[in-house]
């Protein structure tokens, strides 16, 4: 499937957030063809941006750039890279569990959309993990098994 595709039904879906946080979106395009569910990898889009645009700096505007790399010979790596808050390495491993939250009830969710997202990833064959720094923003990125010639 085309992960263009994905993406673009994902800021389709969240446009009127976008909008109104002003966010920039940068992609590096054109995304790979991969295998793998177009609902889903729209669902891992959907949480990333999100979040990307929820946990934001209060005096920055949301800068949100997205890229893929060959990983290994049949997979490649996508990254979300955000400017927002960014989350403590201690935390790195407990925002991907159900329900669990680094921010109280001020910000809205469940707590679910990250667990959710790794769990799409995996159900792929691949792996979903997050770097980030308190202030420096983050990066979330997800492997995908690329598509074959033919799919």
């Amino acid at each position: 499937m085309d992960l263009n595709l994905a993406l673009r039904s994902a800021t389709h879906g969240l446009r009127k957030m976008i909008q109104d946080a002003a966010a920039e979106i940068h992609v590096a395009e054109p995304l790979p063809r991969v295998s793998g569910n177009l609902t889903r990898l729209q669902q891992v889009f959907e949480c990333l941006l999100t979040n990307a645009i929820q946990y934001r700096r209060a005096e920055q505007r949301v800068v949100i750039w997205i890229d893929a790399r060959d990983h290994v010979a049949n997979q490649t790596v996508i990254s979300v890279t955000d400017n927002g808050a960014g989350i403590a390495s201690r935390y790195h491993q407990m925002i991907f569990q159900p329900f669990k939250r680094l921010h109280g009830r001020e910000t809205p969710g469940s707590g679910m959309g990250l667990a959710i997202s790794k769990r799409i990833v995996e159900a792929h064959r691949c792996h979903m993990w997050v770097e980030s720094e308190p202030g420096s923003g983050s990066t979330f990125f997800f492997s995908l098994v690329k598509a074959t010639p033919g799919d």
